[in-house]
This record gives C-alpha cells, sequence and structure tokens, in this order.
C-alpha cells in the first residue's frame, strides 16, 4: 500500500482514529474542518509541514475516498477476527462434552431402530437375520467406543488428580527444606559464636563452612583465582578482619555463581545427549 502524505495523512494516528470514526458516524464536513481545526496537534502540523494552510473540504474528501476507506477495510477484517474468535469461543464451551453428546444421540437412533424391529413377525428371512446382525455388531461398537471414552476420561481425571498432588508434594518439600535450612543455620550460628572465642577463631569457621576446610594458603589460593577471572581487586595482606571478611563473601558469592553455571551447562549437555 502506498504511503499518503496529505494533510489528514500527516496528522497524528489518534486524531486520524478520531476521524475516521467521526466519518463513520455519519458527522458532515464542516463540522469535522472546524473539530480538527481547534485541536493544537493539527494547527502544529499545518503550521510545520504545510506553511499554515488550513484543511480544506477537497482534503477532507480526497481522505474520504483514500484513507478512510482503508480503515474501514481495516475494521471489517478486525471485525471478522474478533467473529471468528468469539465464534470458537462458543464453539468450544457447547462442546467440551460433543462426543459424549453425539455418543448418546447415536443411541437414541439405535433405541428407535430396536423399536422398528419389534414389528417383525419373521425372523427366519435371509435379509432381516442380517440386518439383525449388522444392527447388534453396531450397538457392540457403540458399546466398546463409549467404554473407551469412559476410561479415558478417567485416565484424565486420575492424571490431574496426580498432577494436583505432585505440586502439593512438592510445596511441602520446599517448605520443609527451607525450615530444615533455617533451623540448621539458626544452631550452626549458635554453636559458633559459643564456641569462637576471638575473631579469627569466627573467621576459621566460617571459611570451614564455605570452603570445607580452614588452610589459609588454600582459600587464599582459591580466593585469587575466582578473583581474578571475576575481575574483582585482589586483597592485600594487611586487610582488616573486615576487608578479608567481606572480601570472603564476595568470593563465596562468585563461587556459588561458578558452580550454578557448572550445574547448568551440565543440565543442558545431559539433555542434549539424551536428544542424541
Amino acid at each position: 500500500m502506498k504511503a499518503r502524505t496529505g494533510k489528514i495523512a500527516r496528522l497524528p494516528k489518534a486524531v486520524r482514529e478520531q476521524l475516521n470514526q467521526r466519518l463513520a458516524d455519519g458527522e458532515q464536513g464542516e463540522a469535522l474542518l472546524k473539530w480538527l481545526h481547534s485541536l493544537p496537534e493539527v494547527l502544529e502540523v499545518l503550521v510545520s509541514d504545510f506553511e499554515g494552510r488550513p484543511i480544506l473540504k477537497q482534503n477532507l474528501s480526497e481522505w474520504r475516498q483514500g484513507g478512510f476507506r482503508d480503515w474501514e477495510a481495516r475494521q471489517e477484517r478486525l471485525e471478522l477476527v474478533q467473529q471468528l474468535c468469539e465464534e470458537a469461543e462458543e464453539v468450544q464451551a457447547a462442546a467440551s462434552d460433543l462426543p459424549e453428546k453425539l455418543a448418546a444421540l447415536l443411541a437414541t437412533r439405535f433405541a428407535s431402530l430396536m423399536a422398528a424391529t419389534a414389528q417383525v413377525k419373521d425372523w427366519s428371512k435371509p435379509r432381516q437375520r442380517a440386518q439383525l446382525m449388522e444392527l447388534g455388531e453396531a450397538i457392540a461398537a457403540l458399546q466398546r467406543n463409549s467404554q473407551g471414552a469412559s476410561r479415558l476420561k478417567l485416565e484424565h481425571e486420575q492424571l490431574d488428580m496426580k498432577k494436583a498432588e505432585l505440586q502439593l508434594a512438592q510445596e511441602a518439600q520446599k517448605k520443609r527444606d527451607e525450615a530444615e535450612w533455617r533451623e540448621w543455620t539458626i544452631a550452626y550460628n549458635k554453636k559458633m559464636f559459643r564456641d569462637c572465642k576471638t575473631p579469627e577463631e569466627a573467621l576459621r569457621a566460617v571459611n570451614r563452612l564455605l570452603f570445607g576446610h580452614d588452610d589459609e594458603e588454600m582459600i587464599r589460593a582459591e580466593r585469587k583465582k575466582w578473583r581474578e577471572k571475576a575481575g574483582l581487586p585482589s586483597v592485600p595482606g594487611d586487610a582488616t578482619l573486615f576487608e578479608r571478611a567481606e572480601s570472603m563473601l564476595q568470593t563465596h558469592a562468585l563461587a556459588e555463581e561458578l558452580a550454578k553455571g557448572a550445574a547448568q551447562g551440565g543440565q543442558t549437555q545431559s539433555n542434549r545427549t539424551r536428544s542424541v
């Protein structure tokens, strides 16, 4: 579609939408022109792009034959899409148990046929016996389909129940894990503050908790390696206890990120392996 460059086409989209709606409502040209020229945003466009020349009836007529018709066509397409969506929602709501309804309707038809067979007096004729056998086979097939549908519905219900039970179990396990972690943290803090008499002992206890040991040389080497990898500044040897503790916490946070990234990478590689 060719881009329009007239006075009305250069107006803001919100103004054009209002103009199109007014045209659709049957508003006449004089009233539309008066309304347009009362808008500051319209006057700004006319001054900046058209040397202050006003919008004329001819401009409005050209827009009615061009831009407005495009807008009408677009509105019709949108309305059609909306109608289709509404119809699909209605069909989905009405046909949620459509197979069961169709099966019940078909069963009533069979019942009518069975009632009609009551008028048959002689079943010795081959044609009558063939019809009776066909009817019996059709009823048996209908019964099997009904039983299959019932089993499928029961399986879906059982699956939904299992999903709900699994979700409840996961939520309960999460709460248990969080409660156990809080209890362990409280107990460890009490033990650490009870056993540690100096800040140095507390620092070694935290090192054992974070690194699994309190070997200063190994911890410094690990911390230096991680800090270099992350671009963090090194800690001088004469750093205060507070500075060392802060550095240790930063290093621990970095270690957790690296471990998490490694775990995610391993999971991704495992998934790729399984897909292959």
